[in-house]
């Protein structure tokens, strides 16, 4: 890529600056050149860093950031995908950029990685921002899993964080921006915790008030009739935010039959069959369940919600009322002009349980949290 290569200036740039935020003067410069500056003077004098562990000699500085909670700790991004090294590179220097040691060992081969952001309050909560899509750890570097979750798989260049809201704002390469409300539960992931049956993560303080629908479309919260030429991004969901973690799904028994007798299909065995008793058991079984208690001070129970029951983290909101009292009818009969939501409680303080349901009889997976409409 001759103008790629011969556009460039023959000069360093520095392409990422960062200041530590305990230890003012402590700065950290990354360049396009293959060099780090560390200079703990406030720029009078600057310490060169030419070489990092795996790398080859020039290679370009996307991202350098100062620990938020160790003066003496720092992360830098590179990459050399000019040269045809699509590598991710991520490196922590606990000695002020003397040494550095690489972190981005379990990140999928060929994901370039472009942003590196800490989470303000657990100092081994990092995230990454690459190629394609975005990657946190909980343990300093060790480990790290994609978010899901209608991230798209496109390249993110920029993550920044809402420290009053804990959301994870990410920009994307041609898809604008998008947001990871409240990521705090993350905080409380561990390789113990994710070893339990189930997490019920708290609950943040929900806001008690009645949501505004200029554009008309109340039931459904969208731009109503005003054309696709304006955009409107959703907003978060109203109410308070249930996040909680199951380590496996609940499944029917005829969706645990299918699963036994597709291994002995993709074996080449037989199927046996099951019997009449054991068809008739799967026909009246009352499916399984997800079940959100939301309880008052009192302990009176106010609201039941389902959750999704498959294995993984999952969100559901509660939109701070009682049940509707409007008789039930089957989803595709319900008449949005008519059928409203119940009303709203008081503020105060509420408790949430998560339950599962299986055939009828209600089983605790974990101890309640309590969250409080303000």
């Amino acid at each position: 890529a001759s103008w790629d290569l011969y556009a460039m200036s023959k000069f360093g740039t520095i392409t990422s600056l960062s200041e530590s935020p305990l230890v003012e003067g402590l700065l950290y410069a990354g360049t396009d050149d293959g060099r780090i500056q560390v200079s703990e003077n406030g720029g009078a004098s600057w310490t060169a860093i030419e070489r990092l562990p795996g790398v080859t000699d020039d290679f370009f500085v996307n991202d350098i950031k100062a620990d938020l909670h160790d003066a003496d700790t720092a992360y830098v991004v590179v990459d050399d995908h000019k040269s045809g090294d699509f590598t991710p590179y991520i490196f922590r220097s606990s000695d002020r950029g003397r040494t550095w040691t690489s972190i981005s060992e379990s990140l999928p081969e060929r994901h370039v990685v472009w942003r590196i952001v800490q989470d303000h309050v657990n100092p081994r909560l990092l995230f990454a921002g690459t190629e394609f899509g975005v990657f946190f750890t909980v343990d300093g570097g060790g480990s790290w899993l994609k978010l899901s979750g209608g991230a798209p798989t496109i390249s993110f260049r920029d993550l920044v964080i809402q420290k009053r809201e804990n959301d994870l704002v990410g920009a994307t390469f041609g898809r604008g921006f998008w947001i990871l409300d409240d990521y705090s539960p993350l905080r409380q992931v561990s390789e113990a915790a994710l070893g339990q049956d189930a997490i019920l993560f708290p609950v943040k303080d929900a806001h008690w008030y009645l949501p505004k629908w200029p554009l008309g479309d109340w039931k459904e919260n969208r731009k109503a009739y005003q054309g696709d030429e304006m955009f409107v991004a959703p907003n978060p969901p109203f109410g308070a935010i249930i996040t909680y973690y199951l380590k496996e799904g609940l499944a029917t028994a005829q969706e645990r039959r299918r699963e036994s007798e597709k291994k002995l299909e993709q074996a080449g065995k037989d199927t046996p069959y099951p019997g009449w008793d054991a068809l008739r058991e799967e026909e009246v079984e009352d499916g399984p369940a997800i079940i959100l208690t939301v309880s008052d001070a009192s302990g009176e129970v106010i609201r039941r919600i389902e959750g999704p029951l498959e294995q993984g983290i999952h969100r559901v909101a509660w939109d701070l009322r009682y049940p509707r009292s409007s008789p039930w009818a089957p989803q595709e009969e319900k008449n949005p002009y008519i059928d409203f939501p119940g009303p709203l409680v008081a503020p105060g303080q509420y408790t949430v349980n998560l339950a599962k349901r299986v055939n009828g009889k209600l089983t605790d997976l974990a101890a309640p949290t309590k969250t409080y409409l303000i």
